[in-house]
């Protein structure tokens, strides 16, 4: 990537003009939202949203040893 793009922020340029040159206007769930965000005028991009994600290991914490918070 390095030889190519040089660093991350002209990858990030290219790659979403790339896109809109494309017709897309968005980005998919697995796109680095960080560096998307840093540009002046970024694509629409989804982020995960798993609201169970922390559930099962707080669940585990609170209860393994029997014992409340």
């Amino acid at each position: 990537m390095k030889a190519k793009y040089e660093t991350s922020e002209s990858w990030v340029q290219r790659e979403s003009q790339f896109l809109k040159d494309n017709g897309f206007n968005g980005t998919g769930a697995w796109s680095d939202v960080d560096m998307m965000r840093q540009m002046a005028h970024p694509l629409v991009f989804t982020v995960i949203v798993n609201p169970m994600g922390s559930y099962k290991s707080d669940h585990i914490r609170k209860y393994k040893c029997g014992s409340g918070p």
